[in-house]
């Protein structure tokens, strides 16, 4: 997380809060940001995973609101 010309310690700060989260979710929550990340949409992510597209919204829902908790960027979710 870096932005050309930002604030190095709020940059650390999200990073640090990153790491933090990630090592708090479960296995299911990492896959989940990881395919996003990669590109998926919620319905390709939704089927990798074996669930459905409602059931997936409603997990994204609560990652990003732990991440805006946390004061970390979610559009990416």
């Amino acid at each position: 997380v870096s932005r050309r010309g930002g604030d190095p310690a709020a940059e650390a700060a999200v990073r640090d809060a990153l790491a933090r989260l990630w090592r708090e979710l479960d296995a299911d929550d990492r896959r989940l940001i990881e395919l996003r990340l990669d590109g998926f949409t919620t319905a390709e992510v939704a089927a990798r995973l074996h669930t459905s597209p409602a059931a997936l919204r409603v997990r994204l829902h609560r990652l990003r609101r732990r991440l805006e908790a946390e004061h970390v960027l979610t559009e990416w979710l």
